[in-house]
This record gives structure tokens, sequence and C-alpha cells, in this order.
């Protein structure tokens, strides 16, 4: 998954692909429906968790959830960072 011509998520990384894919849909939908960012809808450990469940086939908790979304942020972060020099 690429922003801005940077890959952020590789298709590797089934799960944190797949969740992306979730938020930046959820993200590109707001935006065409005109919402300022501060309206713009946040999805739940649930929702993700069940998002999941769906499409692995197998039991997904909220804690699992949280632990992937977090590393998901620490994996963009380092590599924005990384691309601009910064670390």
């Amino acid at each position: 998954m690429r922003v801005n011509g940077l890959e952020v998520v590789t298709g590797q990384a089934k799960q944190s692909f797949f969740v992306f894919e979730c938020l930046w849909q959820s993200f590109l939908d707001d935006l065409a429906k005109g919402m300022v960012p501060e309206k713009y809808r946040a999805t739940s450990m649930k929702s993700f968790a069940d998002k999941l469940e769906e499409q692995s086939g197998s039991a997904v908790d909220e804690i699992s959830v949280r632990r992937l979304l977090n590393r998901l942020q620490i994996d963009i972060e380092a590599r924005i960072k990384t691309e601009l020099g910064r670390i």
C-alpha cells in the first residue's frame, strides 16, 4: 500500500495490509462525503476484530487488533522517517 508514492505497508504483511486498507477506505469515504476531519468515523476494535476474523477464518480478539494497529502505526512512522532522512 502506497501513500504519496511511498510504500508504507507491504503485501506480505496480510493482516496489516488488510487493516490499513480498511482505514484507508474509511478515510476516502469520509473525504468523498465532504466531511471535516473532526467528523470522520472511528472504527471500533470489535469491528476490526470481526473484519479480520471474517477475512482470515480464525478467531481474532480485540487485544490482538490493538497490537496490530500499534505495530502498524510504528512501522509506518519508521518508514516515513527513514524516507525523509530523520532516522
